[in-house]
C-alpha cells in the first residue's frame, strides 16, 4: 500500500536535500506503520550494532530511532572538496557500536550533508579510487565488520553502479580470506520474475558474479526475504 499526498504532513517535500529527506522520512514512517515486514522496520528490529548503507536519505536511522535505539551517523568522507560534519569519533573516541546504539554507516554521501552523495560516473570512479587507494577512508571497526563478520546485501541489482562498486571495494578491504569463514546472503530477484529477455543467462552471469566471494544468493525479492527473516528471527526469539 502506497503513500498519497494527502498522507503526508503538509509543507512537506521541497526539492532542497532537506526537503528530500525530510519528504523520504515522512513517506518511510507510513510505510512501517502499514507493513510490519517493511524492511528498514525489520532491520531495525534485529539486534545488529552496525548497518552499511549506499542510500542517501535518513531511512534506517529513522526506523531505528522508531525501535528506541540512539543510532550513531557516520559518512565516508569519499573526497577532499567537501567540508565534512565532525564524525562520531570526533565526538565520542570511546565509542563502540552497539544493538542499542548501533552504527549508520553512509558510504555513498548523505542528504543532510550537500554533494556529500555518489550520483555520477565518475563519482562512483573517485570514490572507489579514494577508499583503494587510503584504506583509513572507512574507519577501523566498519573495516573489521565487512571483513570479519556474515554480511546481508539488500536492495542492490547488479547492473547498478552503487553494488559494483561497493562490491569492488569490499574485494579490495583487507581481511578478504577472513571473510570465507562466514556465509554471506545476497538478495536478487529471480531473472525469471523481471523483465530479463534471457533468465537463464541472467541468473548463470550472476551467479558466476559472485563466485570465489562466498556469497548465496536468495532468489526473490526483499520483500520476500524480509518476511523470511522476520518469520525465522520470532521463530528463534520463541524458542
Amino acid at each position: 500500500m502506497g503513500a498519497t499526498d494527502e498522507d503526508l504532513p503538509p509543507g512537506i517535500g521541497d526539492r532542497s536535500p532537506d526537503g528530500l529527506d525530510e519528504l523520504a522520512t515522512a513517506v518511510g514512517e507510513l510505510r512501517r506503520g502499514t507493513d510490519p515486514a517493511e524492511p528498514h522496520k525489520v532491520l531495525a528490529g534485529l539486534p545488529f550494532p552496525i548497518y552499511v548503507t549506499t542510500h542517501p536519505a535518513n531511512l534506517l536511522s529513522a526506523a531505528l530511532r522508531s525501535e528506541g535505539k540512539q543510532p550513531q551517523v557516520e559518512l565516508c568522507r569519499w573526497t577532499d572538496e567537501l567540508e565534512w560534519p565532525p564524525s562520531v569519533y570526533d565526538v565520542e573516541p570511546d565509542y563502540r557500536p552497539s544493538p542499542d546504539r548501533p552504527l549508520v554507516y553512509h558510504l555513498f554521501g548523505n542528504l543532510q550533508v550537500t554533494d556529500s552523495y555518489v550520483l555520477t560516473e565518475d563519482d562512483h570512479f573517485d570514490y572507489l579510487m579514494g577508499v583503494t587507494a587510503n584504506k583509513d577512508l572507512i574507519p577501523p571497526v566498519v573495516r573489521r565488520a565487512l571483513s570479519d563478520t556474515a554480511l546481508l546485501f539488500l536492495g542492490f541489482r547488479l547492473d547498478e553502479w552503487d553494488f559494483r562498486v561497493l562490491f569492488r571495494s569490499l574485494m579490495s578491504q583487507e581481511g578478504r580470506r577472513r571473510r570465507g569463514k562466514y556465509s554471506h546472503v545476497a538478495v536478487q530477484i529471480d531473472p525469471e520474475e523481471s523483465r530479463t529477455l534471457e533468465p537463464e543467462r541472467a541468473r548463470r552471469y550472476i551467479e558466476s558474479y559472485f563466485y570465489g566471494a562466498d556469497i548465496s544468493i536468495f532468489w526473490g525479492s526483499v520483500e520476500d526475504f524480509m518476511q523470511e527473516l522476520q518469520r525465522m528471527w520470532e521463530g528463534a526469539v520463541a524458542a
